[in-house]
């Protein structure tokens, strides 16, 4: 992988260093005034507006009356709404009580209880809903709870009822200040998943070939690419004379030509992402182009799903996140069936929570984004999440064996309801008069503006940039 020639080397120097040496020392001492600034002013958001880091507050158990394999779990109104199968032998008649159970959440201090709430007088008892339980049970005897989900005012209830995950039947409240409205049994639709990509991808046709020795694909006028001579190639240069370029990888079909491999791109604010099916092969490659740094990064993961952050600061997806300047992680754990279930953005304009859900498992990956410190914080796995109004979450982990008590962990979260964030009084101060979310972006933009100052990195594109 090539890299631009460092601007100012070699250049006529003073005592003290080239003339890029001395430029480098100012950016250096500016960015650290910058930072030095920036983080002051945080300080004093913080103290006015409080700290939105995610934190374990305690831990607690939820006990079942029957051996279990527990799915799922969500928030109804002031209760926790637990779901789970029981497997230990099959009943005659399957009742509410070996499915669902509900239950609140207590604290004395730092320490968390969960108790059990009534079934009766509550929405489960709603006689449509129970005839409607009942019936799905007589019809379908091995029927069993994959998921529950809170999603645009209503509670989703889905069952698998054949051998298809995709075979289901899904029921649906409409939550209400007290609780929920049982509806029907047709809430297929309502549970559809999100769009894998929030961006079009384009796929690259004879409009963008390029023809020579080493013919190519003309992308954006920024990068030319190619599966030619046994590699797939990504360059700069808009050169058919040499099949080199910044990046390259080997490719199983080392005969094809360019017309047999598939290319799709898409740009997303300063990155160019390609998805790339080699002739013959089966599973997609995907790119990332950074325009600040000029290099390429491998990761497949943007092929299932990628999704933008807040403010151009890059993509996240499946496992991971890129950010322009060449931040990148994936974080283990991530299974190919993971896909976007629900985004949620803090009031504080903050933080961006991110929930990955795996159907088959149950299981959820919450990847929680910060604006300011422009990070994803390390996942978190669950098998269900009660998000209560104050911000604190319930996550439940489900036992690989029925149990009839199941851990559950509560941690204090910023993804407070609105109507519990404006219970907040208007800040009286300078920055409360502000308001927190403008607060974010400018702390944001002087922290990135100093990072991009310090950077060791050097390109035209970074410079053009700063």
């Amino acid at each position: 992988m090539t890299q631009e020639p460092t601007p100012g080397a070699g250049a006529p120097g003073t005592e003290t260093g080239g003339s890029f040496e001395v430029l480098r020392r100012r950016l250096d001492a500016l960015g650290a005034q910058v930072r030095a600034a920036a983080e002051g002013l945080n300080a004093a958001r913080i103290a006015e507006y409080g700290d939105s880091r995610l934190s374990l507050l305690g831990r607690a158990h939820i006990r079942t009356a029957q051996a279990s394999l527990g799915r799922d779990l969500v928030q109804v109104g002031d209760v926790m709404l637990f779901g789970f199968n029981v497997t230990q032998g099959l009943k005659a008649r399957t009742e509410l009580t070996d499915v669902f159970a509900l239950y609140r959440l207590t604290d004395e201090g730092s320490a968390f209880d969960v108790q059990p709430a009534a079934l009766e007088g509550s929405f489960l008892t709603d006689p449509a809903f129970v005839r409607d339980f009942e019936e799905l049970y007589a019809y379908y005897r091995h029927a069993r709870l994959l998921q529950l989900e809170v999603r645009a005012g209503r509670l989703l209830a889905a069952f698998q009822i054949g051998e298809r995950l995709s075979d289901r039947r899904v029921f649906r409240w409409d939550l209400t200040p007290d609780g929920a409205r049982y509806l029907d049994a047709r809430g297929d639709r309502d549970l559809s998943p999100l769009p894998p990509f929030d961006f079009e991808w384009t796929r690259a046709g004879r409009d963008q070939e390029v023809s020579g020795r080493f013919p190519h694909l003309n992308i954006l006028d920024t990068l030319f690419v190619e599966t030619g001579g046994g590699t797939l190639t990504v360059k700069v240069e808009n050169n058919t004379e040499t099949g080199e370029g910044i990046y390259s990888e080997p490719v199983e079909e080392r005969t094809q030509g360019l017309d047999d491999a598939t290319f799709e791109f898409a740009r997303v604010g300063r990155l160019i992402l390609l998805r790339v099916l080699p002739y013959r092969e089966k599973t997609w490659r995907g790119l990332i182009f950074d325009t600040l740094t000029g290099r390429v990064t491998r990761e497949d993961a943007i092929t299932r799903g990628c999704v933008q952050l807040p403010e151009e600061h890059g993509i996240v997806f499946p496992g991971g996140y890129y950010l322009p300047g060449g931040e990148h992680r994936a974080f283990e754990g991530f299974t190919p069936g993971m896909a976007l279930e629900r985004v949620t953005r803090s009031p504080n304009g903050e933080d961006v929570l991110f929930v990955f859900y795996d159907q088959d498992s149950g299981r959820s990956a919450l990847l929680v984004y910060n604006l300011i410190r422009r990070e994803v914080q390390t996942p978190i796995s669950a098998h269900g999440d009660a998000a209560l109004p104050d911000g604190r979450m319930v996550l439940f982990q489900a036992e690989a064996e029925p149990t009839q008590v199941h851990a559950v962990q509560v941690w204090q979260t910023p993804f407070t309801s609105d109507v519990f964030a404006a219970q907040r009084p208007p800040g009286t101060s300078f920055l409360g008069r502000l308001g927190n979310a403008e607060l974010v972006r400018g702390v944001s933009n002087l922290l990135a503006l100093a990072r991009a100052a310090q950077t060791p990195e050097v390109t035209a594109a970074q410079y053009a940039a700063l």
